[in-house]
């Protein structure tokens, strides 16, 4: 035998040793085991070898050797580059021709290379689209080196390997499935690994999952009785084998199985209470030993890193049709003037030999294909000079804006946590204009509008209430339950002793001062568990097989200790919506084995009411619980109903035996034990109910009514009960009080028919009256989960007819509801064409999240559900609050800021094209361009920041936004981008075009003589004239668009004049420069601008055309203004208040001051204190039309607005629904 194999040989008789300890198999059977295997194992010349037939039988399975190195699995090197040196260039570029309008101006550049086709150098198209493919190429190189300055980080982290034997550092990217790690406390796990070893005697560790989902609290994790006694020294020879399944993103599933060398025959099974994911930290544990199963990609974070849904914004989805009707046209005129220009090419031009056309056309045939080559030429020509039509920068212009509108959004510090300093981040940026045109929210309840920090505030023990008076508010203030447990009644202690056995908390204790703690899986447990220790039933400590009780009331002195083995914890899940735990009592003196022990044998139940009740046994009289339950809903109060059931010992060693056989399974492990659950989980007797407070969060009810009065209609899906799920929508104002004229109606049915009939009973006393005929203004709809299953069946109807009843209500709560059900609303409000917003915080929201239009994530209490909540989500946000200001906010600017540059950018393209087909009148219909190709091409490109100008404007400011809710309206209407609005801004681009070219060609045609030389103006010059007229007409048109010029504003916009008079200067005075007939230009500069007429001409032009304009800006303002121009002019009248207040209070001052120093001055000092100067302010304030309710010091909810325009308004409480 080898040194190596002595050396294993050691190896496996302390882990023999150990494993005997742990009481897991006997010492004989180990002895045994291990003595033929290795005997096996010598005679074949191996180490050891042990039979994995059964292991491999099962398809699509793992198999980890531990310790041992897997190659052929993937690194764990995080790479989420999306290029490389060599693929970058062509995958760009991919990206880029998938967008259509991308290719239609490919198409054009190709076109424009054919010198006889083209009526502008091919520069005028290749120029602005190479600019855009650099400016998207530059930003994606960007995101990219800032997610590989991230990966280096990651991948450069320094772990702890056990290898051969020794510890050695070895880098995060190069570790690999099968090694075997040492974690210290406040590392982070590097990949996904099973917990061997624990420096903890029990084998237990901590994990805080921070860097994974933001929750701090902390989660228990277990080693195996098997592994958990190996010395650090053995760890290292450690040669078992895990089997699990492939990595899948199922966050809460995981099932596999340890082999151990010694005893293959007896697989062990594997859960989460092992597992330890990748980004959770070590806490309270000085070091753990993990094997490595999963890496990289495979780990259960690296399978959740996957694309989101594709969402395209409504905005966008409205741009591409205006784009298709651009395009439309442009092939019509194209089509219409090319008809035009060949029937004058035929008639006309052919006679006309200074105009050189060749007699056989462009192709040099005889025949009939001359004529058919210019019947195809012209209408080309007229296409490709009109190309511009679709501007070719709106996209990137967009995707830049919207970059900055998410960037505003995440530095945004009034939408900020207090606590945690978590920020609103938006998650894509292709849908922030989709927030400000949000009808629906669909809201999940728990974490959501409420806190998830749960307390312990009622109780019904054997049909007997407490906490309910008003002398006894709580538990905690009544005195008959403490007399009781001073009693030590059985009932009322075994309440408590199911609140402290029934659970996954782990007992801790603080370093600073040992006080007692407990690291909990959901909130509700630690309430319940924290509410039985304050109580009295203390949990003190917790191993995998035993826990400890402390009870400090009773008869007897002091403290009574209790011993409870601990056999078996059937965990929640959402299917079954209750958690039981199968518990032996055990003497004090006893010590706990794996065999039998005595005391009584119990399983405790809490749950959903409507999941545990049916599982009692079903001689009790369940009514007063019943009511106790619709009694604490009523208080929004969250209520889990108890039960305990005493179990015999044959029933119970049979049903461990199967779950035993069921643990080891590795296909549908979850589904047989969710049926070996549902076994014994039956004929329970009842303790009682607890009545949960989960209070709502700071803001909510003022969030909720000002998005109501945005006209945003919410709506509440939950899973809690109806009476629950109804007080915490009166709590938050989402339902309006019962002695307010609401109304409130319930969908209901055992089975589809009588719920279609209760929607159609109610939808049709809804379109008789008769609901305002009994004075009710609000209608509100309650259903559960199961009725919405009815309900939008498409079967008779029903779909519609709830539909609409839907749609007439203020609100809908729907309670009881899964993560299909509330998806399926969604989807519903979708197909009415609604724009839909869902936002949750747990894993059951994903499936709403992904669905809507825009989904928000909360970082709540939900832990790692809270994690795919917020993955899932376009924006995340700590508070609900922050929505309003979301919404209202960033979600108003974004829209409005998108539409008026989109519309500015298709107005400044028409302009263009208007003076090129106006030209092209009187050349002949020859396709030629009125303006030199240089600025043709550079027409998008130098006025981009015109447009750009707009993403920095403000209508209003961001206080006026929240404090005026109904501004939001206009962007659920479409005010600011719809038919109707293009069409105007259409008709101004035309209409200035036609002007700047007549006049420029009357003031600059061939009545100009030129004040220096006598001479005329060239094409060219009067073509730079067209040009500098447009320029300026774009500036004025930005400026007067423009609601507050700030100095960007004004750096964007003069700027880019000066920027066309620099280069136009520079471009006239190069000499022999050919390129993109450059040499055309030459000396046109100093003639042109040495003309004072020619200025004067061109700044006369441009104020002319864009007169009516102005106009009809300032007509609109007089007679019809808008919503937000009316809060303009209260915002302008409060800065002119706030002004001579603060002349008031300066002047008040200088007066007392020099009051000694002059007698006049002090006389007028003495006249200001009188208030003689007020009158004067009051004055000034009553001809600005403008009075403040409830003093002028401060700006008052109700402010009374009668402009001298002749548009009385009250804003806000007397503008009707503007004011709402």
């Amino acid at each position: 035998m080898r040194a190596s194999d002595v050396s294993l040989d050691l190896s496996i008789a302390f882990i023999i040793r150990a494993a005997s300890r742990s009481g897991f198999v006997s010492r004989k059977s180990l002895n045994s085991s291990y003595r033929a295997r290795f005997n096996d194992s010598e005679a074949s010349g191996a180490t050891f070898l042990f039979d994995r037939r059964e292991a491999m039988a099962a398809g699509g399975m793992r198999e980890v050797r531990v310790n041992t190195r897997h190659p052929h699995f993937p690194s764990n090197a995080i790479r989420n580059t999306k290029y490389n040196p060599f693929n970058f260039v062509p995958k760009t570029l991919v990206d880029q021709f998938r967008r259509r309008i991308n290719v239609y101006f490919l198409v054009i550049a190709l076109l424009q290379l054919n010198d006889r086709l083209t009526p502008v150098h091919p520069a005028t198209t290749i120029a602005p689209l190479v600019f855009v493919f650099l400016m998207a190429m530059l930003k994606e190189l960007a995101d990219d080196y800032q997610r590989r300055v991230q990966d280096r980080v990651y991948n450069e982290r320094r772990y702890t390997l056990c290898r051969r034997g020794k510890l050695q550092q070895v880098r995060s990217a190069d570790i690999r499935v099968g090694d075997v790690l040492l974690i210290k406390q406040e590392e982070e796990m590097p990949a996904d690994m099973i917990l061997l070893k624990s420096s903890d005697p029990e084998g237990t560790c901590f994990i805080q999952t921070t860097n994974l989902d933001g929750e701090a609290d902390l989660k228990i994790r277990q080693a195996l009785p098997a592994t958990k006694g190996l010395l650090d020294t053995q760890i290292a020879a450690f040669m078992g084998v895990v089997q699990c399944s492939k990595p899948s993103s199922m966050v809460y599933s995981f099932a596999g199985n340890l082999i151990l060398p010694w005893a293959p025959e007896v697989p062990i099974s594997l859960g989460n209470e092992q597992l330890l994911l990748a980004a959770t930290s070590l806490k309270h544990t000085d070091h753990i030993f993990g094997a490595v199963i999963y890496t990289g990609p495979d780990t259960k974070f690296g399978c959740n890193k996957r694309e989101p849904p594709f969402k395209e914004s409504k905005v966008d989805v409205f741009i591409d049709r205006i784009a298709i009707g651009v395009f439309i046209c442009q092939l019509v005129l194209a089509l219409a003037f090319g008809a035009v220009g060949y029937d004058w090419y035929l008639h006309e031009g052919r006679r006309l030999a200074y105009l050189g056309y060749e007699p056989g056309g462009f192709l040099p045939a005889e025949g009939i294909w001359p004529s058919i080559s210019y019947g195809l030429v012209y209408p080309t020509r007229f296409f490709l000079l009109l190309s511009i039509m679709i501007p070719i920068p709106l996209r990137l212009t967009l995707e830049l804006c919207r970059v900055m509108y998410s960037q505003w959004i995440k530095w945004d510090d009034l939408m900020v946590d207090d606590h945690t300093s978590a920020r609103t981040v938006a998650h894509t940026t292709s849908l922030n204009e989709d927030l400000g045109q949000i009808e629906y929210v669909l809201a999940d309840k728990t974490g959501t509008l409420t806190e998830n920090l749960m307390t312990l505030k009622k109780c019904s023990i054997a049909n007997h209430m407490y906490g309910h008076s008003p002398a006894s508010p709580d538990i905690w203030k009544d005195p008959a339950l403490h007399a009781k447990l001073v009693e030590s009644r059985p009932m009322v202690v075994d309440f408590f002793r199911c609140l402290a056995l029934n659970h996954s908390a782990q007992p801790t204790h603080s370093k600073g001062d040992g006080r007692l703690m407990y690291a909990t899986a959901s909130p509700e447990d630690d309430a319940l568990v924290h509410a039985a220790a304050d109580i009295g039933v203390q949990l003190v400590e917790r191993s995998n097989q035993e826990m400890r009780l402390w009870l400090e009331h009773g008869n007897v002195a002091g403290r009574q200790h209790e011993r409870w083995q601990l056999l078996h914890l059937l965990e929640f899940s959402s299917a079954r919506r209750c958690m039981s735990v199968i518990v032996r009592e055990l003497a004090p003196e006893t010590r706990t084995k794996s065999g039998a022990a005595p005391g009584k044998l119990k399983i405790y139940i809490k749950g959903a009411d409507d999941a545990v009740m049916p599982r009692f046994w079903p001689g009790q009289d369940l009514a007063p619980t019943k009511r106790h339950v619709d009694f604490f809903g009523d208080l929004g109060l969250r209520t889990l109903v108890l039960g305990v059931r005493e179990l015999e010992e044959e029933y119970y060693a049979e049903w461990a035996a199967k779950v035993a056989a069921v643990r080891t399974a590795l296909n549908d492990r979850e589904e047989k034990l969710a049926s070996l659950y549902e076994e014994i989980e039956r004929e329970f007797m009842l303790l009682g109910v607890t009545a949960i407070e989960d209070a709502l969060q700071d803001g909510v009810p003022e969030a909720i009514a000002d998005l109501r009065r945005a006209n945003i209609k919410v709506w509440m899906v939950t899973g809690d009960t109806h009476a629950t799920a109804v007080q915490v929508a009166r709590s938050c104002r989402l339902v309006s009080p019962p002695s307010s004229r609401a109304f409130m109606i319930d969908v209901i049915g055992k089975n589809e028919d009588e719920v279609g009939d209760s929607v159609n009973e109610h939808l049709q006393s809804l379109q008789e009256g008769k609901y305002k005929s009994s004075g009710f203004t609000e209608l509100n709809v309650v259903i559960e989960g199961k009725a919405v299953e009815a309900a939008l069946q498409e079967t008779y109807g029903r779909r519609e007819a709830f539909a609409k009843l839907a749609l007439q209500a203020n609100t809908v709560i729907c309670c009881r509801a899964s993560p299909a059900q509330k998806a399926a609303l969604v989807r519903l409000l979708k197909e009415q064409g609604k724009m839909t917003l869902a936002i949750g915080d747990g894993g059951n929201d994903v499936q709403m999240i992904q669905d809507a239009h825009i989904g928000v994530g909360v970082a709540g209490k939900e832990g790692l559900q809270a994690w795919q909540a917020a993955r899932a989500s376009d924006y995340s946000t700590p508070r609900f609050r922050f929505l309003k200001r979301l919404l209202l906010v960033h979600g108003r600017y974004s829209y409005k800021r998108t539409s008026i540059i989109s519309l500015y950018s298709f107005y400044r393209s028409f302009l263009a094209c208007t003076m090129q087909i106006i030209h092209n009148a009187f050349s002949g219909y020859s396709g030629a361009s009125v303006i030199p190709s240089l600025y043709f091409s550079l027409w998008t490109i130098l006025t981009l920041p015109f447009t750009f100008s707009f993403a920095l404007d403000k209508d209003v400011t961001d206080r006026s936004c929240e404090t005026f809710p109904a501004l939001y309206r206009e962007g659920q209407k479409g005010d600011a981008l719809n038919l109707k609005a293009v069409f105007k801004w259409t008709c101004w681009g035309v209409t200035q075009g036609t002007g700047i070219y007549f006049l420029c060609l009357f003031s600059f045609g061939a009545f100009y003589v030129h004040p220096l030389d006598g001479g005329a103006l060239s094409l060219v010059a009067t073509g730079m004239a067209c040009y500098s007229c447009g320029i300026l007409v774009l500036f004025i048109v930005a400026f007067i668009e423009h609601d507050r010029i700030s100095a960007m504003n004004c750096v964007l916009l003069f700027g880019t004049v000066l920027l066309f008079i620099l280069l136009f200067a520079i471009t006239s005075n190069l000499s022999n420069a050919t390129w993109i007939e450059i040499d055309l230009l030459q000396g046109s500069f100093e003639r042109l601008f040495t003309d004072p007429t020619f200025v004067l001409g061109v700044v006369a032009i441009s104020c002319g055309v864009t007169l009516p304009q102005i106009i009809s800006k300032f007509m609109k303002f007089y007679f019809r203004p808008a919503p937000h121009q009316v809060v303009q002019l209260y915002e302008r009248k409060q800065e002119i208040m706030a002004q001579k207040r603060l002349a008031h209070s300066a002047l008040l001052s200088t007066f007392k001051y020099q009051r000694s120093n002059s007698g006049h001055l002090g006389q007028l000092a003495t006249v200001v204190e009188d208030g003689n100067l007020q009158d004067l302010v009051e004055d000034s304030a009553y001809e600005a039309s403008l009075s403040v309710g409830g003093g002028a010091a401060q700006p008052a909810p109700m402010i009374s607005v009668s402009s001298s325009l002749g548009y009385p308004v009250d804003t806000p409480r007397k503008f009707g629904a503007f004011a709402e």
